[in-house]
């Protein structure tokens, strides 16, 4: 007998279906992947708007140009958005779920990821993309410093110790 299969397109021949364990870690860093991404193509959605209605309208341009000009922008933005919100998303899941713990490298290595990626599909070139990662990096990093409720960025047990390089222990 033909079953169900929790797998798109495939069909099981059995009269008790396999049940797959589904890794928890991977279906939230799927749904958080996923939905950074949803929300960074509503977010350049609404930028590319926002940016066509200041550009200068040069003469001779129509109605039908302007809606194209203006739907070109939306649709370009919002995928850039998309995809960089979807990785920063996804990077910082997966080293989340990988450690078993959110630390201060997550935002960082995500932030930088998805700058680079940002970058490369914008600029299109390499000083862009340094000059992209490193600005994502240092603002996801920042901004999880602002929003830290879990203690990522408790430097507290460095009080009045000496910080070295090589432990003289």
């Amino acid at each position: 007998a033909l079953c169900c299969s929790p797998l798109p397109g495939v069909a099981m021949v059995s009269k008790n279906p396999i049940q797959l364990d589904v890794d928890p870690e991977l279906t939230a860093t799927l749904y958080q992947t996923t939905t950074g991404g949803a929300l960074g193509a509503c977010m350049g959605g609404m930028y590319g708007a926002v940016s066509s209605a200041f550009t200068r309208d040069a003469k001779g341009v129509t109605t039908r140009s302007s809606l194209a000009t203006t739907s070109s922008h939306i649709l370009s933005h919002a995928g850039l958005f998309g995809i960089g919100f979807g990785v920063y998303s996804g990077v910082r899941a997966y080293m989340a779920n990988s450690t078993g713990k959110l630390d201060a490298w997550a935002p960082l290595v995500a932030g930088a990821t998805s700058g680079a990626i940002m970058g490369a599909a914008s600029l299109r070139s390499p000083a862009g993309v340094i000059v992209m990662s490193t600005a994502f990096a240092t603002a996801a990093t920042i901004t999880e410093m602002g929003a830290d409720k879990n203690g990522l960025f408790d430097f507290s047990q460095y009080d009045n110790k000496y910080v070295t390089l090589l432990n003289k222990e």
